[in-house]
């Protein structure tokens, strides 16, 4: 192989390498100076707890939230599932010992 043509693909591919670098720094620079970047502002949302629960966890993604409460008389554990844009409860559950 021909030295020259080694010597011009090694510079190339080093400009190459600097170039992909600085336009990875700069789109991260830009993306976290930007605080709206790639976060949807979502309104606050309020929720009714069954009467006679308290709310014991909580776990969820980006369309639902699941809410595990428990009824304070007896102790039986609840779950509730809430649509999270519009704060609607989906579905209750409540768990019971099984026979």
């Amino acid at each position: 192989m021909n030295l020259a043509f080694l010597k011009a693909i090694t510079v190339i591919m080093g400009v190459m390498i600097v170039v992909g670098v600085t336009v990875l720094g700069v789109l991260l620079f830009t993306r976290a100076s930007d605080p709206a970047s790639g976060k949807e502002v979502v309104d606050a949302r309020s929720l009714s707890l069954p009467e006679g629960t308290r709310f014991v966890a909580a776990d969820g993604d980006t369309e639902s939230l699941v809410l595990t409460l428990e009824k304070i008389s007896t102790g039986t554990s609840m779950i509730a599932i809430h649509d999270v844009k519009s704060g609607k409860r989906i579905h209750l559950f409540e768990l019971t010992p099984s026979e």
